[in-house]
């Protein structure tokens, strides 16, 4: 009588095809079926973390809503790289933030709102939190559209503009 191996080896073949179909019905039986598609997590097992953003703030009426993005990055807005030492700044509801500012800058400022409407950033302030070759402005006003600005003199100093 021929031992297990020499048969194994002989019908090496048949073993294969044997342990290939176990593995397609043990693949096809417990398989989720979800199509594909990703599902969610049900609503009861979100737990909102500190700190988390889901709401954006009501701001003060009369003011013009806005933030920065430097260099087109999605991680290089303003305020929310200042942290802590923006001014005026609001939660987005995006897990970042904007300025809700009135339009009475006097141009001496870093950034704001002139009484005519244009938008300013100083170069300078715009280079301590990192922007390289270029800002854009996204705004309420432009409808969160991201809107590059053009160079002009505000004070004497190099800022950028929006009108």
């Amino acid at each position: 009588m021929k031992n297990a191996l020499s048969l194994l080896k002989e019908k090496w073949f048949t073993v294969f095809l044997v342990i290939v179909i176990v593995a397609l019905i043990v693949i096809v039986l417990f398989r989720p079926n979800n199509n594909g598609v990703a599902s969610a997590p049900e609503a009861g097992s979100l737990v909102q973390q500190p700190g988390q953003l889901n709401q954006a703030a009501i701001v003060p009426a009369g003011t013009t809503t806005f933030c920065f993005r430097l260099d087109g990055r999605e991680d290089g807005h303003l305020p929310a790289l200042m942290g802590s030492a923006a001014q005026n700044a609001y939660p987005n509801g995006l897990n970042g933030s904007n300025w809700s500012l009135p339009s009475n800058a006097t141009g001496s400022e870093p950034y704001g709102i002139m009484p005519n409407g244009t938008i300013f950033a100083k170069v300078t302030f715009l280079k301590e939190y990192g922007m390289v070759s270029f800002c854009e402005l996204k705004a309420d006003r432009t409808s969160w559209q991201a809107e590059k600005g053009t160079e002009e003199t505000i004070d004497g100093e190099e800022a950028i503009v929006w009108k």
